[in-house]
């Protein structure tokens, strides 16, 4: 169940991980992603899609995620761009991830039991230069359109009279 809601939150949230992915202040593309708590790889193939040349290294703690993972990057072509790794993020030590250009975060960090750990263990990995992208959001994603009144709720709160 949890996949299929992964999945879902990957479609609809396709185009803000687009987004973000290209404004990720890099100066340069790099070769080395790692990707968090990465389900089933929407950051994965978001990454991949604006840095193709690119290899990532998907982290999760769920078998049957990182096989959803590596049988959607078998589909998509990408197979030999993405390597699985079964990882506890809360052990404290990590499996070893490499040197990476890029660690990608997307709702990770607030799954995890101590997110100090992380960021010191993703400190000491990461390439010089490197950049460690964080991405959290506050609440629930809302869906308005641009023109939205800024003193309203907005549609999906609307209530009926």
């Amino acid at each position: 169940m949890q996949a299929e809601v992964l999945e879902l939150d990957a479609e609809v949230l396709a185009g803000h991980i687009a987004t973000i992915t290209a404004w990720l202040p890099l100066a340069s593309h790099p070769r080395r992603i790692v990707d968090l708590a990465a389900g089933t790889g929407a950051g994965t193939f978001a990454l991949l899609e604006r840095f193709p040349e690119a290899h990532v290294t998907a982290v999760d703690a769920s078998p049957g995620h990182l096989q959803r993972l590596r049988d959607k990057a078998c589909a998509r072509g990408v197979g030999k761009h993405v390597h699985t790794v079964l990882a506890d993020l809360d052990n404290a030590t990590w499996p070893d991830l490499g040197t990476p250009d890029l660690v990608w975060a997307s709702a990770a960090m607030h799954h995890m039991a101590d997110p100090g750990h992380a960021l010191r263990t993703v400190r000491d990995l990461l390439a010089p230069d490197g950049l460690f992208a964080v991405v959290e959001v506050p609440g629930l994603p809302r869906f308005l359109p641009g023109n939205a009144p800024a003193d309203r709720p907005g549609l999906e709160t609307a209530s009926t009279p």
